[in-house]
């Protein structure tokens, strides 16, 4: 099943938007947008977490259902201590 896409999230350079006030449970445009936004950064967590955990990462474009490994790379966020850790294990 393929998730909608939403048409409604800010451009790239724009700024996100602030989070929905707990007061309204409406639907407006903007809480659309907000909560594709939040679900969007969620998926990259979950990608970043499958591949932290399996260190493969066709399996997490697998999991991500990405076409490309490519598009993958940009949602695995490695921390700076695993690029320490990377670099200290290199054999020189």
């Amino acid at each position: 099943m393929r998730m909608p896409r939403c048409s409604s999230l800010p451009s790239a350079g724009a700024s996100r938007p602030a989070p929905p006030s707990g007061g309204s449970h409406g639907g407006s445009a903007e809480q659309g947008s907000t909560a594709c936004t939040y679900f969007h950064s969620l998926r990259h967590s979950a990608v970043t977490n499958v591949y932290r955990a399996t260190r493969d990462l066709f399996l997490a474009q697998r999991f991500a259902r990405h076409a490309s490994p490519l598009t993958t790379v940009i949602y695995t966020h490695p921390a700076d201590e695993e690029l320490a850790e990377g670099v200290r294990e290199l054999p020189c």
